[in-house]
């Protein structure tokens, strides 16, 4: 453990069920975003999301307010290439804007305004939960739903960098993938396909367990078990 990096009294909550620090990404600069279901962040007021330098002190620059961040908790964080973070998760407003489970933050940390990513919604949704981005800057989102009874649905949405889905994206957008959570995270691979891994036992109806690699242009039924 580098005893040097010390982020005080770390992330928490006031509602300590709900204390978790679910994402964490090093910035090009060094500086550390992370993410999560907490509220306080050394000793400050940080909703779900906050940024701190390399020696683990809180960055005051993000966070103050009225730029209050997300409204919900924050899942998962991904880069951007040449600069830029995906923000991704269960809120429906970003410094009070509404802006529903995925945005784009600039360099600077700043919200992008001009993201308004195209809305998806379904019974019972918890939001996106896993997120990755091409070298081409797509955004392939992983979106969780239940039917309310006993069965969880993943579905991956493949955004372009203006947030709006790309329905020439076939299969892979809405189909099923069945098991009790689903898919827990995704790698984009630089020809446009993708490995996908979690608790899933069936791949649009074929058997594929836990990993499964998704072709570029075809649908899920041509994923090949890893």
């Amino acid at each position: 453990v580098d005893l040097s990096f010390n982020p005080g009294t770390n992330l928490y909550s006031v509602n300590v069920l709900a204390n978790f620090v679910r994402t964490v990404v090093v910035l090009p600069d060094g500086r550390i975003m992370a993410g999560g279901s907490f509220n306080r962040a050394v000793g400050s007021r940080r909703d779900y999301l906050a940024r701190f330098w390399p020696d683990g002190s809180l960055d005051t620059g993000l966070g103050q307010a009225p730029l209050t961040g997300p409204s919900g908790t924050v899942q998962t964080l991904a880069p951007l290439p040449g600069g830029g973070l995906m923000v991704a998760g269960s809120f429906t407003n970003f410094n009070g804007l509404q802006i529903t489970n995925l945005a784009r933050l600039l360099p600077d940390g700043e919200l992008d305004e001009s993201f308004r990513p195209q809305p998806v919604s379904y019974y019972n949704d918890s939001g996106f939960h896993a997120l990755s981005v091409d070298s081409a800057g797509r955004i392939f989102a992983i979106f969780s739903s239940t039917d309310g009874v006993n069965l969880s649905n993943s579905r991956i949405f493949r955004y372009d960098a203006d947030g709006q889905i790309e329905t020439n994206y076939i299969t892979p957008i809405l189909q099923r993938f069945q098991s009790a959570v689903g898919i827990s995270i995704i790698v984009t691979l630089a020809d446009g396909g993708a490995y996908i891994g979690g608790t899933f036992e069936t791949v649009d109806g074929v058997q594929h367990r836990r990993v499964a690699l998704l072709l570029a242009h075809l649908g899920v039924g041509e994923a090949r078990l890893v």
